[in-house]
């Protein structure tokens, strides 16, 4: 009985001298420019200019950066901002194999990143059909056969997206309102090039893979969906756009690290560790890309 009010005397002293404490971060946060530049050699090339906020704000925009590309042996072009933070090239078009510079001048930091366009996908054959895959069914599978080029080191990203009539129904069933709407739907790959990259494991929205284990040599390659294409009488299906694209080194890299951030943040027993790109002190990337598609109707 002794031993019992002691013990209880001592869980009573110790919950006494317990208290809440306030969060006190052990340094300021520390905002970085944030510049993201995917540069192509058709019409697409944007820029995001920002500044890092907090773990719970977005981004915010920075306008007060000066963005210019110079391709070799030719003048500084500038970058138009079209919205705040928003920066597109209206200058002479880059084509596949053109080295550039990109130029940025901010009131904080400034730096200079060199790159050069890689040379698009080389696609001889291609083709979708249906085909029973193990443990997930009848699937859309598209099967394609890439040349490599022996005397460069790839890199190459695939995806797919699907374009669809989205309906809107009242509680009768009545049809009110439909628009058109685009997603990227989730692919799937066993080849050794897929497997070769552990970062593919983070996501279904895309494949990143090298040319490290077929470098020069045709190489037939395999992916699969398990989208059904069509969800539901909500979405009617249209099309689906297969993107094979090459990359430059510090692009791939960069995807690379952000998948794995990205599925970090999802999970409650990892820390997200931090997306740095390839210019030191500045967030984000500075890359390059070309790119071929090809267009399936669907019935």
């Amino acid at each position: 009985m002794r031993i019992g009010l002691i013990y209880s005397f001592i869980l009573i002293a110790c919950s006494a001298c317990l208290k809440e404490q306030p969060y006190i971060p052990t340094s300021p946060f520390k905002s970085n420019l944030v510049v993201h530049a995917y540069i192509t050699d058709d019409s697409a090339t944007e820029i995001w200019v920002g500044n890092s906020t907090g773990i719970l704000q977005k981004d915010t925009p920075n306008s007060s950066t000066s963005l210019f590309i110079k391709k070799k042996n030719g003048v500084l072009e500038s970058l138009t901002q079209v919205k705040p933070g928003y920066f597109k090239f209206y200058g002479t078009k880059l084509i596949p194999g053109d080295s550039f510079v990109l130029k940025c001048i901010n009131s904080a930091i400034s730096f200079d990143k060199s790159s050069a366009v890689p040379y698009k996908p080389k696609i001889i054959t291609i083709d979708t059909l249906h085909r029973i895959n193990p443990l997930v069914g009848n699937t859309l599978n598209v099967d394609f056969t890439l040349l490599d080029s022996a005397a460069l080191k790839n890199f190459y990203r695939i995806f797919i997206s699907k374009k669809y009539y989205q309906y809107i129904y009242d509680y009768n069933g009545v049809l009110l309102d439909s628009f058109i709407a685009n997603k990227r739907i989730p692919i799937y790959g066993q080849a050794i090039p897929f497997a070769q990259n552990d970062y593919n494991k983070y996501t279904n929205e895309e494949i990143l893979f090298t040319d490290a284990t077929f470098n020069g040599v045709k190489q037939k390659l395999n992916i699969y969906t398990n989208d059904l294409l069509r969800v539901s009488k909500q979405q009617y299906p249209l099309e689906i756009k297969v993107v094979i694209e090459a990359l430059s080194e510090d692009l791939y890299h960069f995807y690379n690290v952000r998948n794995a951030h990205i599925w970090q943040q999802k999970s409650i027993i990892q820390a997200p560790s931090k997306v740095t790109g390839n210019e030191k002190d500045v967030l984000g990337v500075v890359g390059a890309y070309s790119k071929v598609l090809f267009t399936y109707k669907l019935n």
